[in-house]
C-alpha cells in the first residue's frame, strides 16, 4: 500500500462521511438561508395563501387543485388545439 492512498474501506467511510456532511450543510445552512430570502418567502406565502400544502404526495390532494382543473378543462374546451397530446396505447387486437 502507497503512504497517500487509504485501504478502500475507510476510504469509502470517508467518502461517506463527506456525502453526509455535505447534504447536512445543504439541509440545515443553505435551505434555511434560502427561506429568508425574500422572494422565497414570498412564494411560500402565496402557496400557503393558496392552499397549497407541499407535504401532499398527489396535486389531486390540494384544496386548490378542483378549481385548477376546472380551469383547465375549461381552456381545453375552449382551444383544443393549444394543448398537446400523447397518442394512446393500442388494445392488443389492435393495429
Amino acid at each position: 500500500m502507497s503512504p497517500t492512498r487509504l485501504p478502500s474501506d475507510r476510504h469509502g467511510a470517508l467518502r461517506l462521511l463527506a456525502a453526509c456532511l455535505v447534504i447536512a450543510g445543504v439541509w440545515f445552512v443553505l435551505l434555511p438561508e434560502l427561506g429568508r430570502m425574500r422572494a422565497v418567502r414570498e412564494h411560500i406565502e402565496r402557496n400557503v395563501r393558496n392552499g397549497i400544502d407541499p407535504s401532499a404526495k398527489f396535486y389531486t390532494e390540494l384544496p386548490g387543485m378542483p378549481l385548477i382543473l376546472e380551469r383547465v378543462d375549461s381552456a381545453h374546451r375552449r382551444d383544443g388545439a393549444a394543448f398537446w397530446t400523447l397518442p394512446q396505447k393500442r388494445g392488443a387486437g389492435q393495429p
